[in-house]
């Protein structure tokens, strides 16, 4: 059953993103024939029947509206330097747990219909459970994924510090898992060409196998991950591991009630943005589940913060409200949290991986993103 409506939800979330970008291209055609006259119910004026415009008089700078400048974001992205930003930033890993029911953050239920204007949403308490364990999330090295082999073939070290694996490495998985999800084999080319642009976000199930549609699945990653690693020393004592075996070595650390949803989010990379403290669903699933973060930083060797989530680490578990809508996220509205209760967790070299359950943290997009994405197993 948690399967079906994890694929129905997919397919809900891939169908609208399609009609989002679609209906911007339409928008976009109609705007350039209104440009160029198409259909735009009158004809189009000659050079000769225009009547001469009156010569434009440059404004000082000094003299123009910094106000509408900023309003059209120009000033504002040619300042703007998350890269400078991002290393001002404190971890903070060892933040004090935070104590959501006396903070003043309020409950919004199923897509913001209910908000709790009270300052000590009562509510929240009964949503309270044990106490978290003192290691509320931890990072993992790819290097631990294939114990051994990995830490000889260097997977860790490659990873960090070739820009251009990186890519292919993402390219490959995003496209392989997009091929493996059948609710996209029906798409035309064009709405295929519109979901896979790396600059936008996609979602599929990280749990795949052969089956007669896909003999040979991860096609892509199976081949670039032999093409990196197969020049290693002594590559036949160190097997190299397929596109499979890497995912589902990653989807083993969410757990026997992994969900098997897979995301790569890019999020908002040109503006610093505010907190928005949520939980993924606020369910433990048919066991223990953890998420799991895939950090793909901007630039080689690179070590900071900006790329993983935000997170707000709790002193009990909260868990969704009795009747929350199944898979849908809780979100926390209210007070400005205190920065030094915010773990802005740390990129590097053998840190390629975020682990944290859902019901021990809050967690947030980071108020400045430097990264190209990030995935999200769970």
């Amino acid at each position: 059953m948690q399967r079906s409506l994890t694929a129905f939800s997919l397919y809900l979330a891939t169908y609208w993103s399609l009609c989002c970008a679609l209906n911007q291209l339409n928008s976009v055609a109609v705007l350039t024939n209104k440009s160029t006259g198409k259909d735009s119910g009158r004809p189009i004026r000659s050079l000769r029947d225009r009547s001469p415009r009156r010569p434009s008089v440059a404004v000082p700078s000094c003299h123009r509206d910094a106000s509408k400048r900023s309003s059209r974001g120009v000033a504002t992205r040619k300042s703007w330097n998350p890269s400078a930003l991002v290393r001002l930033q404190n971890p903070n890993e060892n933040a004090i747990a935070f104590n959501l029911a006396s903070s003043g953050l309020r409950l919004v239920q199923d897509r913001g219909t209910k908000v709790y204007a009270n300052t000590a949403d009562p509510s929240i308490a009964y949503n309270l459970h044990a106490p978290t364990p003192e290691t509320r999330f931890r990072f993992v090295s790819l290097n631990e994924l294939f114990p051994h082999s990995s830490a000889m073939l260097g997977f860790s070290e490659t990873f960090s510090t070739d820009k251009h694996f990186r890519e292919q490495l993402r390219n490959s998985l995003r496209r392989d898992l997009f091929d493996a999800n059948p609710t996209h084999h029906r798409l035309s080319e064009k709405a295929r060409a519109i979901l896979l642009q790396p600059d936008s976000s996609l979602q599929s199930s990280w749990s795949i196998s052969s089956s007669e549609s896909i003999p040979t699945p991860t096609p892509r990653t199976t081949a670039l991950l032999q093409k990196t690693f197969g020049s290693t020393p002594h590559p036949t004592e160190y097997s190299i591991p397929t596109g499979v075996d890497l995912l589902n070595a990653i989807g083993s650390l969410c757990g026997r009630g992994a969900s098997t949803h897979w995301m790569d989010i890019v999020g908002i990379n040109d503006r610093a943005i505010s907190h928005s403290w949520h939980q993924d669903t606020g369910r433990r699933g048919d066991g223990e589940s953890w998420t799991v973060l895939w950090g793909f930083p901007k630039e080689d060797c690179y070590v900071g913060t900006g790329v993983f989530t935000h997170v707000l680490p709790l002193t009990h578990e909260h868990h969704a409200p009795h009747g929350h809508t199944q898979n849908e996220p809780v979100l926390f509205h209210g007070i400005t949290v205190p920065d030094e209760s915010i773990v802005r967790p740390c990129f590097g070299p053998g840190k390629e991986l975020l682990v944290y359950r859902d019901i021990d943290v809050l967690h947030s997009a980071p108020d400045v993103t430097y990264r190209t994405s990030v995935m999200r197993f769970m």
